[in-house]
């Protein structure tokens, strides 16, 4: 989601109606161009783009279009048929082109009129983070659910003057009982470690945490706000997102990663710059540490 947003740079509820669909299995095309950073307007994003697509690539209207993709979906033998007839006739490059948007037909996508409602959702919960930022991020400590790790959103809303340390309303999910651990006699990286959050006396950032240029790499140390990991063309990789100062982020994607568990909690190393756009620094495991 995040590179779909840096990519389009949504300024419409169309545009975000797009970014949020890639996140469904039928667009996965799609999304593999999101990561590239790439993106083509005749992508298949809503289930509702296949009548179009079918319509002008088979040369016919809608309704017989839509009866296809329906059919399609259903195994349905005489719809079968009348594929099987209009591909023999197409060129191979249509022919294949075809075949590449009736594979994706039976996953969960989106339809339009589904995406729309829940842009127009995003969007309003986006305006609020930007113009009421404080009530924003007291309502998402008491209802998050997330893949983050737990400091991001408790350190996100002190940044924005939440009183994160009250036992009220604004008490984080995260923290059943803060007010007793934060007082234990501990450092931050310890405190970090056991509870996944640190006593936070102020909005300054996690000490010792760095990023910057140097010959031509990118050196840094931050705190893991969130890990996945992904096997193209079974070539492991780890892709983590890190904080290095107050509400800075950068991805950093490693390449035949070294052991690798959900106890390490800061990164630190050196990669080169991969992607201008959405700031991914790219390295391998060898020149990366997890403590």
């Amino acid at each position: 989601m995040r590179k779909a947003l840096l990519l389009v740079k949504p300024k419409s509820i169309m545009d975000v109606a797009i970014c949020l669909s890639i996140i469904r299995p039928a667009a996965k095309d799609a999304r593999k161009e999101f990561e590239l950073g790439e993106f083509r307007n005749n992508s298949l994003v809503f289930d509702d783009d296949v009548i179009d697509i079918l319509s002008k690539l088979i040369g016919c209207d809608h309704e017989l279009a839509d009866k296809l993709r329906r059919g399609y979906c259903k195994d349905d033998k005489d719809t079968m048929k009348i594929l099987d007839k209009v591909l023999n006739n197409k060129h191979p490059s249509v022919r294949f082109r075809i075949k590449s948007i009736l594979k994706n037909l039976r996953k969960y996508g989106f339809c339009k009129a589904h995406a729309l409602s829940y842009a127009q959702l995003v969007w309003q919960l986006a305006y609020q983070k930007a113009h009421n930022p404080k009530k924003f991020w007291e309502s998402t400590l008491k209802n998050i659910e997330t893949y983050y790790r737990k400091w991001v959103h408790i350190y996100e809303a002190k940044c924005n003057g939440v009183d994160i340390n009250i036992k009220e309303k604004h008490q984080s999910i995260y923290a059943t009982n803060k007010n007793k651990k934060v007082v234990e006699n501990i450092n931050k990286l310890e405190q970090l470690r056991k509870y996944g959050y640190w006593n936070m006396e102020d909005d300054s950032f996690f000490p010792n945490c760095y990023h910057f240029n140097s010959n031509g790499y990118e050196i840094f140390r931050g705190l893991i706000a969130s890990s996945r990991t992904l096997n193209y063309n079974k070539n492991k990789q780890l892709i983590v997102f890190v904080g290095v100062d107050k509400q800075k982020y950068i991805e950093i994607v490693i390449k035949k990663p070294n052991k690798f568990d959900s106890q390490k909690v800061i990164v630190k190393g050196k990669g080169k710059l991969k992607n201008n756009i959405y700031g991914t620094i790219e390295c391998y495991g060898n020149n990366i540490e997890f403590i």
